[in-house]
């Protein structure tokens, strides 16, 4: 190993050993989940949860560096295409509104999936368009075939790939393609365990770097805020979740609007892959949930609400939770958010302005509410009997997609 590797592996050693030291959940979680893990050196997904805010400074660093290349990147761009697959897509939806709010141009998210099938009905070829890609391992066929394609059929095109590894067949190979950039979040999120953790938030907060172009510093002022308060939401999250009876749990809601239902999609899918479809979930908007879906809710549902800011936005969100509340759904419910005291009695909060003096907008707090079901998916995982790097012992996913066969059009 090349000592500057060697340097970085020593520096978030001892990072996550002090981070473990210093708080008895976690030392409970590493502990349960290396005594369940099929591997000698221990399971891997606690810590990379844990790691997170250390890597999001490392990622944040790297591509604050970036930014003027990125601003470039953006010259003439009338349309911007967030896509990935499954939590590679949900960091497109966790930045959709973001970007567009900020750029003041059109940003769409739309599954790689669907470009595969048909790229054609979801781009403009008249357009001047950028496609950012996000994919943690780079490994995945179906990440290869839409650069492809839209190399080849959208030549005008403007194309990012985020990844957290650089040395992956998709980073190399388009590296050198025309309108083609590649942009790597510190090694370390490459996580190692099935579900991607650490991979996700800190693409999420790669992408979140085009909210900041020409603003080097007030991104690093951002990251740098984020992870503070990261470290200690993620100490808040782990007593939480330690608290409550998890072997009365079957199913998860999680709720939030705009960007942080982004984050509600990539916190019920990390309960269903760690719990190999064990815990069954769903994600909602606060007023979509009416629609039917509240069905879903019943006495061994945990509800998880992200609470917005916005004094509107707010007002529809704790009507709902008043309903649920009198109709009494719902086994426990969690919520985090800001002034989470306006709203005494709806459920257990966990503050973010008691957690830190940092405060955060709303369409920047993706990476840090994903950190509540993460933790809860590790510990319905354990309770259930799981191997959390290992879930599925059915072998129904993996950590990269398989049985993909890319058919010529």
């Amino acid at each position: 190993m090349p000592a500057q590797e060697q340097g970085i592996d020593a520096r978030l050693t001892t990072y996550l050993e002090n981070r473990v030291r210093n708080s008895k959940d976690w030392q409970e979680i590493c502990a349960s989940a290396d005594g369940a893990s099929r591997s000698k050196q221990g399971a891997s997904t606690p810590r990379e949860i844990l790691q997170q805010p250390w890597v999001w400074r490392e990622s944040g660093a790297l591509v604050a560096d970036r930014l003027d290349d990125l601003a470039k990147l953006l010259n003439d761009v009338s349309h911007i295409y967030l896509t990935g697959a499954g939590s590679s897509f949900y960091v497109g939806k966790c930045l959709e509104t973001v970007l567009q709010q900020r750029l003041g141009r059109p940003v769409s998210a739309i599954p790689s999936t669907d470009l595969i099938l048909a790229p054609e009905r979801r781009l403009k070829a008249s357009a001047r368009g950028l496609v950012i890609s996000f994919s943690r391992s780079g490994r995945s066929p179906e990440s290869f075939e839409v650069t492809r394609a839209v190399s080849e059929s959208f030549p005008s095109y403007q194309q990012l790939l985020i990844t957290c590894d650089l040395e992956s067949q998709l980073s190399q190979h388009f590296s050198a393609t025309a309108n083609t950039s590649v942009l790597g979040v510190h090694p370390a999120a490459c996580d190692k365990g099935l579900a991607m953790t650490s991979s996700f938030t800190s693409m999420v907060i790669a992408g979140q770097a085009l909210a900041f172009l020409g603003q080097a510093e007030g991104y690093r002022e951002h990251v740098n805020g984020l992870a503070t308060l990261g470290a200690q939401f993620l100490d808040h999250a782990a007593a939480a979740v330690n608290r409550v009876k998890l072997n009365q749990i079957r199913r998860a809601c999680v709720l939030g609007n705009g960007v942080l239902h982004g984050a509600a999609l990539e916190g019920a899918l990390k309960m269903l892959e760690l719990t190999d479809g064990r815990i069954s979930t769903l994600a909602e908007t606060f007023l979509g949930v009416r629609h039917g879906p509240l069905s879903f809710v019943d006495s061994q549902t945990f509800v998880i609400y992200f609470v917005s800011s916005h004094p509107t936005t707010r007002k529809y969100e704790k009507d709902l939770m008043q309903e649920v509340r009198d109709k009494q759904l719902g086994y426990k419910r969690l919520a985090v958010g800001c002034r989470l005291s306006e709203l005494d009695g709806l459920f257990e909060g966990i503050d973010l302005a008691c957690v830190s003096g940092y405060q955060i907008p709303d369409d920047l707090r993706p990476p840090l509410d994903v950190i509540l079901p993460q933790v809860l998916a590790i510990k319905l995982s354990l309770a259930l009997g799981f191997d959390v790097d290992n879930p599925s012992n059915r072998g129904a996913i993996s950590r990269v997609v398989q049985g993909v066969t890319i058919h010529e059009a």
